[in-house]
């Protein structure tokens, strides 16, 4: 079992950023401002879940759709079903409630959920799963180094 401290999925959002901010500014996605929550499945955690890092971009007030109340119930639905959005929309609809959004857009591995909102859901999702490769890549190479230098823990 892997842990993902709250450095090393900041440091995955800072790397990730411009990308984001590339993709934004072309004509690829319809819109340019977005939402990123990035939280761990826990028991602890309001709805089975804690935020452990956010990043947005725009106007919060001149948003279209409130993107961080969109991320927040692409999570809980996420956490509280065990399939990414995307699965439970397009293969798993009868486990949707009626209080699940219609938005689409995350990316889970282990217990970490990364979610996105502000463009498209193929976007969002496209997003997310970069976020949450590079998250993945920096624990791995911390474990590495840790082993290297420590040795295997008893």
């Amino acid at each position: 079992m892997f842990t993902v401290e709250e450095h090393q999925a900041v440091a995955g959002l800072s790397y990730s950023l411009a990308t984001v901010n590339a993709m934004l500014a072309s004509s690829l996605t319809k819109r340019g401002d977005f939402h990123i929550r990035i939280s761990l499945r826990d028991r602890s955690g309001v709805d089975g879940f804690t935020t452990i890092a956010e990043e947005f971009k725009g106007n919060r007030s001149e948003w279209e759709f409130p993107y961080d109340e969109v991320t927040y119930d692409k999570t809980r639905k996420t956490v509280k079903n065990g399939f990414t959005s995307r699965e439970l929309h397009q293969m798993y609809p009868q486990f949707l409630d009626e209080e699940d959004g219609e938005f689409w857009g995350t990316a889970m591995r282990g217990n970490l959920i990364v979610s996105c909102s502000g463009v498209e859901p193929e976007f969002d999702e496209a997003i997310a799963n970069m976020i949450i490769g590079i998250i993945f890549a920096i624990v791995q190479v911390d474990e590495k180094q840790r082993l290297e230098r420590e040795g295997p823990s008893k």
